[in-house]
């Protein structure tokens, strides 16, 4: 049985680690810190707009609504997030997000037309 191991260039594996691991790691951190800070972020100017919108409602009511609309934005920000830190990292590991990136744009010259 042929050893697996020994045909492997270590220092060249040691150094794709090094470089685009690290830029992996730098994706997702910034990714996760940026969320954070936009959840920190979103809560003040939401539940001020939704309070001045809601003049004369129950508190509670309002707190409902806040928080909704802030789980909304969140989510959504989360989404769109995670999607362009997995575009950035797709290539550090080797895929080409060429086609992956035109085939999401072909029912948009359409639906432009359409307004």
């Amino acid at each position: 049985m042929r050893n697996f191991f020994a045909d492997i260039d270590w220092d060249r594996w040691s150094e794709t680690i090094w470089t685009h691991g690290l830029r992996v790691i730098l994706v997702l951190v910034v990714a996760y810190l940026g969320l954070r800070l936009l959840r920190r972020a979103l809560d003040r100017p939401v539940r001020a707009a939704v309070a001045r919108q809601m003049e004369g409602q129950p508190e509670v009511e309002i707190a409902k609504r806040a928080d909704t609309l802030t789980h909304v934005v969140y989510r959504t920000a989360w989404v769109v997030g995670l999607a362009i830190a997995v575009l950035t990292v797709l290539p550090e590991v080797g895929i080409n997000i060429g086609p992956l990136l035109a085939s999401l744009a072909w029912p948009w010259p359409s639906a432009l037309r359409a307004w």
